[in-house]
Formats: structure tokens, C-alpha cells, sequence
């Protein structure tokens, strides 16, 4: 995206540390069985930016509503990976990803 011209900052959400940590086991064990892949870790952007966001994307589904058009995830109607896949598991249903656009 800066290639393209876009302003692109990061910061962290103030979340709790998330408890169950099974999504890093699955990427930790695919890692070391196939090589890195796009879903790898990867170091985090620089924090800060140079003015207000045209655009958030909330990957914690915490973000505060300031005015600026927010993008978050949906993981079978839910709002957090964790419960998404206990929707899976409980219903049988096929995973549904979702992106919402305030």
C-alpha cells in the first residue's frame, strides 16, 4: 500500500492477552512442517501515523468509533476467531468469513 501512495500506520488495540492460544499452535506446527507461508507472524507495522485515518480495520473487534469508517471480520456471525470456530464445531456448518463495513 505504500507503494500505491497510502499512508499505512498500525497500532495495537488494549485488549487482554488473548487466553487460548490454538490458532499460534496450528500456524506454529504448519510452520514447521511446511516452510512460512502467508499466514506466518510477521513483525508489526511501525505505530503512529501522520494524521486521522481515512479508514481502521479492526482485526480485535474492540476498535472505538471515531467518525472514520471501520472494517471488521465476522467469523460465523461472531465477532471473535475463538467463538467463530465454536460455532463450527457446535453447528457443523462450513466457515463463514465476513467483512462489515460500518
Amino acid at each position: 500500500m505504500n507503494a500505491a501512495s497510502h499512508v499505512v500506520s498500525s497500532c495495537r488495540a488494549p485488549t487482554p492477552a488473548p487466553i487460548a492460544r490454538g490458532l499460534d499452535i496450528v500456524l506454529a506446527m504448519e510452520s514447521r512442517r511446511f516452510g512460512p507461508s502467508l499466514a506466518s507472524r510477521s513483525e508489526p507495522l511501525p505505530s503512529g501515523g501522520s494524521g486521522p485515518a481515512d479508514l481502521v480495520i479492526d482485526l480485535t473487534g474492540t476498535a472505538a468509533r471515531r467518525g472514520t469508517p471501520v472494517l471488521t471480520l465476522e467469523f460465523c456471525g461472531h465477532s471473535t476467531f475463538p467463538a467463530g470456530v465454536a460455532e463450527i464445531l457446535a453447528s457443523g456448518r462450513l466457515p463463514e468469513l465476513a467483512v462489515r463495513l460500518d
